[in-house]
């Protein structure tokens, strides 16, 4: 054989030398360090997916509390377009005195009635008289707490909603 041959076949031989951390001709497996970047890579991402999914929740939650308010404070002038005009005069008081003009004040976050110590939503009303329009302008306002950051911090919230009632 000349020293060509030997130069040809020995850069095949050379090739064929595998490293020892082979396991039948080929790599098998990550090594410890991609899996620890690729862990650190997957938990930024959900990290992320998660922080996006608690603010979504907070946002319907508050979305809900909102649609509420805004229901009990339409059925507050409601009530009040149903009363005799000469008595809406002035605010309510809570808890009601005069059941013909003070509405229910307390609500759960369901809507319902409840006493002053269980209650998330109050609704209270003001009516200003006006003479030269001979109406009477009125406000009802419904006011809770609204719970943010896992009930940690509680932020002030308001609806307000305004009607004319006018003399029949």
């Amino acid at each position: 054989m000349g020293g060509f041959m030997r130069a040809v076949i020995g850069a095949q031989h050379k090739q064929r030398r595998r490293h020892p951390r082979c396991l039948h001709g080929a790599e098998s497996g990550f090594t410890l360090i991609e899996l620890m970047v690729s862990a650190a890579i997957f938990s930024i991402g959900m990290s992320g997916i998660i922080a996006m999914h608690i603010g979504i929740m907070q946002n319907n939650s508050l979305a809900n509390d909102i649609s509420l308010a805004s229901n009990l404070s339409m059925s507050g002038l409601e009530r009040l377009k149903v009363t005799d005009f000469n008595l809406v005069v002035g605010s309510s008081t809570c808890p009601p005195i005069d059941p013909l003009v003070d509405m229910d004040c307390y609500f759960n976050k369901g809507g319902q009635l409840v006493p002053e110590d269980e209650a998330y939503f109050t609704r209270t009303w003001v009516a200003q008289y006006d003479p030269v329009m001979q109406v009477t302008d009125v406000t009802v306002t419904i006011d809770w707490q609204f719970s943010i950051a896992g009930g940690y911090t509680k932020a002030p919230r308001r609806v307000e909603m305004t009607g004319r009632l006018f003399p029949r």
